[in-house]
């Protein structure tokens, strides 16, 4: 089935929905209802694949996100680096922006609003847990000039490494939990996803962050710290400092 022919057969049902959804006749709502179950019995699809009329119409959204200073800078470049983490596990894509201060978020607006919130909840996540192991790194092995600064940049590219590593692992027994089905809809949503930041953004080249050098023992207090943070805790709840724009 051609991509075209599925959007046609998902508008449809959304129509349906909302004419079943809607107070009327019971003899429209039943209708409408029985006309659903054909739908998805002859091209094997579930309630559950079911989008709002809205979402189909305009699926995608193109937000962003500021920073105070340029992410494009090795100091701040890590947050360009789980950005792009959260986004890519999260049915979204990143384009950093010409001025280095700022970043596009491409996605379906339910699947940006958790990137957003993801971000948030992490980036402070971060920046706690680096605060609390330094103290331990000079503690234990004390300091010289420059290492704070090399060690930082070190923890959170352990950090982001690590917190990619979770997303990916999470989003495999997801995919297996689902079956064929479910992975059949995570390819067409990378299609449908690809094909909107083609739209947004025709001309777009891939863009390098400056070289990050590191130190073994601050990427592995990162990878460590990683693998502390709750990721059943709710992102959206009012825990975290208003967050935009970033440091």
């Amino acid at each position: 089935m051609a991509d075209q022919d599925l959007d046609a057969i998902m508008l449809k049902l959304a129509n349906l929905k909302e004419l079943a959804d809607k107070p009327g006749t019971a003899g429209e709502a039943a209708a409408a209802a029985a006309a659903i179950q054909r739908l998805l019995f002859k091209y094997n699809l579930t309630m559950s694949d079911l989008k709002d009329k809205d979402d189909l119409q305009n699926p995608f959204v193109n937000n962003t996100m500021s920073f105070r200073s340029s992410i494009r800078d090795p100091d701040n470049a890590w947050k360009a680096m789980l950005l792009g983490v959260v986004a890519r596990n999260n049915f979204c894509r990143v384009i950093l922006l010409m001025n280095g201060k700022s970043a596009a978020i491409v996605g379906r607006t339910a699947n940006v609003a958790v990137v957003e919130g993801m971000y948030d909840y992490l980036y402070y996540e971060a920046l706690r847990l680096r605060k609390d192991q330094y103290t331990i790194h000079r503690n234990l092995h004390g300091t010289k000039y420059g290492d704070a600064s090399l060690w930082a940049r070190s923890f959170y590219v352990g950090f982001c490494e690590t917190m990619n590593s979770r997303f990916v692992e999470q989003n495999k027994q997801d995919e297996k939990e689902s079956g064929s089905k479910g992975s059949a809809l995570v390819i067409q949503s990378q299609r449908e996803l690809l094909n909107a930041l083609a739209k947004f953004y025709p001309h777009a080249a891939k863009v390098g962050i400056a070289s990050i050098s590191t130190s073994e023992r601050g990427r592995q207090a990162g990878n460590n710290a990683g693998n502390k943070v709750n990721l059943g805790k709710q992102v959206s709840g009012g825990d975290s400092p208003p967050s935009l724009p970033k440091g």
